[in-house]
């Protein structure tokens, strides 16, 4: 089923293109392509991987993680 808003990506991605979708560094993208689930590909001479295989990973990240509480750090000064 397709959703018509949808936004349309292209079918592969070069490693910087996917680390700026997702938000992480251009190595996170190699190790990930290397070593883990994200499917290997060139384009263009490139190395690249299947956009498909980075938002599936992108979106186990989500389900994995539930929404963290940020602690705030607090810098305690005692001049006595």
């Amino acid at each position: 089923m397709k959703i018509a808003d949808a936004p349309e990506y292209p079918s592969l991605m070069t490693i910087a293109e996917a680390a700026t979708f997702a938000d992480r560094s251009r190595s996170w993208v190699r190790r990930y392509r290397t070593f883990g689930p994200l499917v290997p590909d060139v384009l263009d001479g490139q190395q690249a991987v299947t956009t498909r295989s980075l938002i599936a990973l992108m979106a186990s990240y989500q389900e994995r993680r539930p929404e963290e509480t940020h602690s705030h750090l607090r810098l305690v000064v005692d001049n006595t």
